[in-house]
């Protein structure tokens, strides 16, 4: 065996050495970076979990390519909606969105998409305007979006919903307007012919009834005017419907040829009838006058007075029913008889003899002025304008409207937002929840709306449908010459929101066509709205609903903790000690109708409450007060669920009662 070196053996011992001493390094930092990743992930997981307690979930924007669409008939429009969600970027987001005609009820699209591949979603559609008629369509896009929980993911798992509105406005095409003067043309002259053809009928049965009476008359023709009358209003239904080719098509034969020759025939009549009249007022003028005559012959006298008492027996003798060619000849009779005795009168008889008194006729001439009075309630009505909602039948809104209580629109004004650093987008959908049920309960969901340039828009000016809007007074806008920008401004004062609410109410009657609004408003919502109404008085606005506003101010820990996320000036405004406060206090009291929800059940600041406003804070001896119990559990306060429909049915059914009572 050959012998190893003393050097080798130590140049092994100190690799070995080494050996141990890299790998123990090796597994320190294995450990170090361990921790360190285990220090991460749960310090991630803790900061995605607060993120979440201060509100930072998932948020949805909605936007459309146009809301007011302008066509003719049968012309068509693409419209595209996109939808961004923005989330904790560990979660998966799942969507599921609609298209419904509002006008039919029909649903024309539903489908779903999945955030992580696509976002934003774009949505493309088609719209066409109906073939006839003039009036609105109205279409929803809905779109409802969840958040998996997972791993990193931190969320609620709440569905967050947007919905936008478009309005499809359409107008009669050239060939329809050609058409429809084609039957306003048609309908003129087939009433102009009604009109006659009523008025000869009239007087016709006019003529027949008087000439019963006294004359011999064949029976009159009967005109049956009633199915005509039937089909006249038949056509100018059809014309109020927009049916312009069935006004056209369905003629009404107005034929008054069969009517005229009855006309003629009566009037022959009535000539007969006032000749022999005549002739009787000249017969009796005679006898009065022979009656008269001094000096004649006992033989005159006597035939005279023969003469007058079978003129009185003539008189007697007419009845209803006179024969005018037959007591024509009778009357020629006495005529004849007369004229001899004119010609024998002795005038030199000086007797002052007076017959019996001769029975005066009775008879009267037949005057003809019926037409004069006829009046026709026939008319060409303008058409209807067309607005179905939900598949029934149903005219547009005009003027009327405005002032129509029952059809006032409903802005829904959130409170406080809790943590100054999220998106405005959050704070609009803090009544979302109401405004879902009220929409499921046969209000129209208008959406988000959010100031825009002032431009006279046509979506919601014509449903008959009564309107929900989400509002803040977060937004503002800014314009330049070439665009209008909106703004998001969350570190505005109390009395500056005020100040943009009054624009929020001035767009949303501008859009509506109506005189005035309702406020629902949660807790802040409650205090801006007072001031508004402070400021610029009741004019625009019918009744406002308070839930949870902190009407004389917060304190204690409420006030503490406000300004830890949230913005200070709101916190400043707050304060139950503030210039802002004390002045809505002693300020004018409202006019209008108020409601005010108070939440009790919850330790608030050392005193009963909703968690976040004490009940003596929220009420006010000049309001309508109405009390809800309820709990309190860590961080969900009674004060934020008052507003969930699922959690608390009692506030919402308050909430729809005092809308639909007001």
């Amino acid at each position: 065996m050959k012998s190893v070196k003393k050097g080798s053996v130590k140049k092994i011992f100190i690799d070995v050495k080494e050996y141990f001493v890299l790998r123990k390094k090796f597994f320190y930092v294995l450990g170090l970076i361990v921790v360190i990743g285990i220090v991460i992930l749960f310090g991630t997981k803790i900061y995605l979990a607060f993120n979440l307690l201060i509100g930072n979930d998932a948020l949805v924007r909605l936007t459309a390519s146009d809301q007011d669409l302008f066509l003719s008939n049968s012309e068509s429009v693409e419209i595209e909606f996109d939808t961004y969600v923005s989330a904790n970027p560990f979660c998966k987001s799942s969507c599921e969105y609609s298209l419904k005609d509002l006008s039919s009820g029909e649903v024309l699209d539903r489908n779903s998409f999945d955030t992580i591949v696509t976002n934003p979603s774009s949505q493309k559609y088609t719209l066409y305007a109906p073939d006839k008629g003039e009036g609105q369509k109205l279409y929803r896009f809905g779109v409802s979006c969840v958040s998996s929980e997972s791993g990193f993911c931190e969320t609620t798992g709440e569905a967050i919903e947007k919905s936008f509105i478009v309005s499809l406005n359409y107008n009669l095409s050239e060939e329809q307007s050609v058409l429809r003067e084609v039957a306003i043309e048609k309908l003129n002259r087939t009433i102009e012919d009604f009109v006659a053809l009523n008025v000869l009928a009239l007087e016709n049965k006019y003529l027949f009834e008087v000439l019963s009476n006294r004359t011999l008359t064949k029976g009159l023709l009967k005109i049956n005017l009633t199915e005509i009358e039937v089909k006249m209003n038949e056509s100018l239904n059809e014309f109020r419907h927009y049916e312009y080719g069935g006004v056209i098509s369905d003629v009404v034969n107005l034929s008054n040829r069969t009517l005229v020759d009855e006309n003629l025939r009566l009037r022959l009549e009535v000539d007969d009838y006032n000749n022999f009249v005549l002739l009787v007022r000249e017969e009796e003028a005679k006898l009065i006058g022979l009656s008269l005559e001094k000096n004649m012959s006992d033989y005159d006298e006597s035939n005279v007075a023969m003469l007058i008492f079978e003129y009185n027996a003539f008189l007697s003798s007419l009845n209803s029913s006179i024969d005018v060619k037959k007591k024509t000849h009778e009357i020629g009779t006495l005529v004849a008889r007369s004229d001899e005795i004119f010609l024998s009168l002795d005038k030199l008889n000086e007797s002052d003899f007076v017959f019996d008194k001769i029975n005066s006729s009775t008879l009267e001439f037949i005057t003809i002025n019926f037409s004069d009075s006829y009046e026709s309630n026939l008319s060409i009505l303008p058409e209807d304008l067309i607005c179905s909602y939900d598949g029934i039948y149903g005219t547009c809104c005009d003027e009327s409207c405005a002032k129509d209580s029952d059809k006032y629109p409903v802005i829904l004004l959130h409170g406080h937002s809790f943590n100054s650093a999220i998106s405005a987008e959050k704070s609009l959908g803090d009544l979302q929840r109401i405004r879902e049920k009220l929409f499921l309960d046969g209000f129209l969901d208008g959406g988000d709306l959010i100031l825009r340039s002032g431009n006279d828009f046509e979506t919601f000016k014509k449903t008959r449908e009564r309107i929900i809007f989400s509002v803040s007074y977060y937004f503002d806008i800014y314009k330049n010459t070439e665009e209008t920008i909106v703004l998001e401004t969350q570190s505005d004062n109390l009395d500056s929101y005020a100040l943009r609410l009054n624009e929020i109410i001035k767009e949303v009657k501008a859009e509506t066509g109506k005189d005035k609004v309702v406020i629902v408003a949660h807790s802040m919502g409650g205090l801006v709205s007072r001031k508004y109404l402070q400021i610029y008085g009741e004019d625009d606005v019918a009744e406002l609903i308070m839930i949870g506003t902190p009407n004389h101010g917060i304190d204690g820990t409420t006030l503490s903790g406000c300004s830890i996320l949230g913005e200070d000036k709101h916190c400043a405004d707050m304060d139950a000690r503030s210039l802002f406060m004390n002045k809505l206090d002693y300020g004018v009291t409202p006019k209008i109708p108020v409601e005010n929800i108070i939440g009790i059940g919850c330790d608030t600041s050392g005193g009963n409450g909703d968690g976040v406003a004490k009940n003596s804070s929220v009420y006010l001896s000049w309001a309508d007060n109405y009390y809800v119990n309820g709990t309190c559990e860590g961080f969900e306060y009674l004060h934020n669920k008052m507003i969930l429909p699922g959690k608390y049915p009692e506030v919402y059914n308050l909430v729809r009662g005092f809308i639909l009572e007001e």
